[in-house]
């Protein structure tokens, strides 16, 4: 899909995000005017097209399973990204050789200011952080145009291999296209032993595979997996009882 980036000091701040609004949509459409960004988001389709795709995102629901975000430096917008799950497409996950579990992203640099300080490589780190925090251990496929280095050194210093350079059918035009993957893995588990009397938060949370079934402990007593468990910073926490 599509990425922008580009040149001059260093990012020293942190990326944040938050969900993409209407009223965010006047900024993209000034970057999407900006030659570092229409250079590589627009040019098989226009600016306005890809807004009124964000919007019917954004606000009539029309395509839930792409999540809209805004880039944020110093609590300020500076760009937008978005992912999802291949699955959910599978037509272009066809196309694009994705694998069971695979999530896609996008993102761009709008702010002009922001091009060259070290921003990308940042962006790549929190969007993938972002996607593994709701589906630990995920691999993810991305696909910059052949063209655009700097997208492509950013996915490189993130851990991401060059799988391909070919044009991709259900791309808008026929420009190579550089598919990159960040090789999944499987997500970290423990388990947290809920005393009953005790408060979530002092209850011990101990190695374990995580599977479900009951896990006895060195001094004897057995747990129960209560089927529950939460994603905390990619770690699936899994809550266990101690057995009746």
């Amino acid at each position: 899909m599509r990425q922008g980036s580009g040149r001059a000091r260093k990012v020293t701040s942190v990326i944040r995000f938050r969900p993409m609004t209407e009223d965010d949509l006047p900024a993209i459409a000034a970057w999407l005017a900006l030659p570092h960004v229409a250079r590589w988001w627009t040019p098989d389709t226009t600016a306005e097209a890809e807004l009124a795709v964000y919007r019917q995102r954004i606000t009539d629901g029309a395509d839930p399973a792409t999540i809209m975000l805004m880039v944020l430096l110093d609590g300020v917008p500076v760009g937008w990204c978005q992912w999802y799950r291949w699955a959910d497409y599978p037509a272009e996950a066809a196309e694009m050789g994705a694998r069971d579990g695979e999530a896609g992203i996008d993102y761009a640099i709008g702010d002009p200011e922001c091009i060259g300080r070290g921003l990308g490589t940042e962006l790549i780190a929190a969007l993938v952080a972002e996607v593994r925090g709701q589906h630990p251990g995920a691999g993810i496929l991305a696909d910059p145009d052949a063209a655009n280095e700097a997208s492509r050194r950013v996915l490189e210093k993130n851990g991401f291999g060059l799988v391909s350079v070919r044009p991709v059918a259900t791309e808008p035009g026929d420009t190579p296209m550089a598919i990159y993957r960040l090789p999944g893995h499987a997500p970290e588990t423990r388990i947290v032993l809920r005393a009953r009397e005790a408060r979530e938060a002092d209850d011990p949370i101990v190695d374990h595979p995580g599977q479900p079934g009951d896990y006895v402990h060195p001094d004897g007593t057995v747990w129960t997996w209560e089927e529950r468990w939460r994603i905390v910073s990619g770690v699936h926490l899994r809550f266990y009882d101690l057995a009746e």
